[in-house]
């Protein structure tokens, strides 16, 4: 009789275990977790490159010109810049996949460099550029930094 007993205690013991793998799963905000799991966390869609209204980047201005440099087609969209543009070209680290419309694209930002402050529209990637650089049209660089013979300056910007 002892030897009948261990088998359908293991079969209950089966059928147990596979009730509790199957029980359903409680979630928070940040965390899901069950009794019986180890917590599994959610991951963010917002990383630190994403846009955020309050904060403020600082990086390197550089000019470009989209006639002879970039190509008159904007990697936004495809829409038609030219030098006299106030438009920039975002760093490939922020602007993200440089074959997909970035949603940086057609953001108004705020540029402040050692000659003054302007508004502009992000339109367009700079892929050799680096985390908070953008690459100005001529127009805007010397607005913001001075004489395009300086080349480079340093800037700060953020969301208008």
């Amino acid at each position: 009789m002892q030897l009948q007993f261990v088998p359908s205690l293991m079969a209950i013991a089966a059928v147990f275990s596979a009730m509790v793998a199957a029980a359903p799963v409680e979630s928070t905000n940040d965390v899901a977790v069950n009794d019986f799991a180890a917590p599994v966390l959610k991951k963010s869609k917002k990383s630190d490159d994403d846009n955020d209204d309050e904060k403020s980047y600082s990086g390197t201005a550089t000019w470009y010109s989209p006639k002879k440099n970039g190509g008159t087609q904007a990697a936004c969209s495809g829409k038609k810049i030219s030098d006299d543009s106030e438009i920039v070209a975002l760093n490939a680290p922020q602007y993200g996949k440089m074959s997909e419309d970035s949603d940086w694209c057609g953001k108004e930002i705020e540029i402040t460099g050692p000659k003054g402050t302007t508004k502009a529209t992000i339109l367009d990637a700079c892929p050799e550029c680096s985390h908070g650089d953008l690459d100005l049209t001529p127009v805007l660089f010397e607005r913001v930094c001075g004489s395009k013979g300086k080349g480079v300056a340093d800037i700060t910007w953020k969301l208008a």
